[in-house]
C-alpha cells in the first residue's frame, strides 16, 4: 500500500486482499459455509463486529480463511474442500443425546436439513419437464406473472411484459426483480430471508 499520497481504488483492493486483513477471506468462507451448511461458523454473517456472535468454531473459520487466501482465492476449491468433508457428508438424521446438548447443531454432528430457495425449486421443475433453457448470460427475462399483480404496484406504474417464447423458461437467476410486484418466486425467496 502506498505510504504517501491518496489513496486509489488499487489500494483499496490490495489491501481488501492482503494478508494483514484476513477479515475478507473470513467473511467469504464463513458465507459460502452458511450457503452449504445453513448457518455460518459466525452465526451473523451480515456482522462480523463487535455487535456479532463468536464463531462457533475459530480455528476451523481461521484455517478455512488462510487457505482460500493462499490458494489464490479459489471458490471451487474452496466448495469442494468443505463439500469434501466428513462434516459435509454426515447423516441429518438427529441422535437424541446431541440434540439436548447441541439443540443448534453448532458442533456440526450431523448434517443440516435444507430447504431449496424457491428460484432454484422453480429451475428444477422446469429442468425437469425439459422446459429449462439454460443460456448462460443476457438480460433479465419475465416469466408470467398472475393476472393483476403487475397493477399492485405503486400508482399502477408496472407494465410487466412477459418474455415470448423460450426466454420465459430461464434460469431463476435471470428473472427481472421488480420490486413493487415481485414475481411469486422472487416474493417467497425474499419472505424466508426475512423470517
Amino acid at each position: 500500500m502506498k505510504k504517501e499520497g491518496r489513496k486509489t481504488r488499487l489500494d483499496l483492493a490490495e489491501w481488501l486482499v492482503s494478508p494483514e486483513n484476513p477479515l475478507t477471506a473470513r467473511v467469504a468462507v464463513n458465507r459460502f459455509w452458511q450457503e452449504l451448511f445453513g448457518q455460518g461458523l459466525v452465526k451473523t454473517s451480515e456482522d462480523f463486529g463487535t455487535q456479532g456472535d463468536r464463531p462457533s468454531n475459530p480455528e476451523l473459520l481461521d484455517w478455512l480463511a488462510a487457505d482460500f487466501r493462499d490458494n489464490g482465492w479459489g471458490v471451487k476449491r474452496l466448495i469442494k474442500t468443505i463439500v469434501m468433508s466428513s462434516a459435509y457428508r454426515q447423516s441429518s438424521d438427529v441422535r437424541k443425546d446431541l440434540l439436548t446438548r447441541d439443540p443448534d447443531n453448532k458442533l456440526i454432528a450431523r448434517q443440516s436439513r435444507l430447504r431449496l430457495p424457491a428460484e432454484a425449486v422453480r429451475d428444477a421443475a422446469l429442468s425437469a419437464s425439459g422446459l429449462l433453457w439454460d443460456e448462460i448470460g443476457g438480460p433479465s427475462v419475465r416469466p408470467p406473472q398472475p393476472k393483476g399483480v403487475a397493477e399492485l404496484g405503486y400508482a399502477n406504474s408496472v407494465k410487466w411484459a412477459e418474455s415470448p417464447g423460450r426466454e420465459r423458461y430461464r434460469r431463476g437467476l435471470y428473472i427481472h426483480f421488480q420490486r413493487t410486484t415481485p414475481t411469486r418466486f422472487c416474493r417467497i425467496s425474499t419472505l424466508r430471508r426475512r423470517a
